[in-house]
């Protein structure tokens, strides 16, 4: 994802209930826009790949997520996914430490919350750039080094990643995060954890 001055990008917002993952999106970009500083006419896209993401997932995909999700973390009497909790994120936290592979490699699955007024396109390339030298940015690379013990179940996991480019390491919320292979079990595991972390953490 390149800078421009209107790309798409979502907030982690937490949302109850249970609906669709693209119908949350949705809801977090209304959400994010009206939060947004000015300038108000800076107007904001979703880009093709989210919106061919959205259409492509049927009922069926939601069902099969959720029956993913439900045999790591359980269900309740009436079928529905557990909330995340301090007990519920910690069996999530064991199963991916266990198998998210050895080689791991992730990228930002939306910009970071600094880099936000930068994407929107009031905040200066050349200053993005100068501060992604310390900071990690959704544009960047990384290794997966491991997945942090949990200290706040609202905030959810963070990984401990290296950056490809420079080395440098940094803890960062796994719901920003996706695998860059997107055909991979990886990519699977990080988007099904995302999807119950955003939707069930009340």
């Amino acid at each position: 994802m390149k800078l421009h001055e209107a790309p798409a990008t979502q907030s982690k917002q937490k949302v109850m209930g249970k609906k669709s993952k693209g119908f949350q999106q949705l809801l977090k970009q209304q959400k994010k826009s009206s939060q947004s500083p000015e300038p108000k006419l800076n107007l904001r896209v979703v880009e093709s790949d989210d919106l061919d993401d959205i259409a492509s997932k049927t009922e069926a995909d939601y069902a099969a997520q959720e029956e993913r999700i439900g045999k790591i973390i359980g269900m309740d009497d009436e079928g529905n996914l557990n909330p995340v909790t301090e007990e519920t994120l910690a069996k999530y936290r064991s199963y991916l430490a266990a198998n998210l592979g050895k080689n791991c490699v992730l990228t930002g699955s939306e910009d970071f919350p600094w880099e936000e007024k930068y994407v929107f396109g009031y905040g200066s390339k050349q200053e993005h750039d100068e501060l992604r030298k310390t900071r990690a940015s959704y544009m960047d690379t990384f290794e997966l080094l491991k997945i942090n013990h949990i200290n706040d179940p609202l905030e959810g996991l963070t990984a401990q990643v290296k950056r490809l480019e420079d080395g440098k390491e940094f803890s960062l919320d796994l719901t920003y995060l996706e695998a860059v292979d997107k055909s991979s079990t990886d990519y699977q595991l990080i988007k099904d954890y995302s999807f119950w972390q955003v939707n069930w953490a009340y």
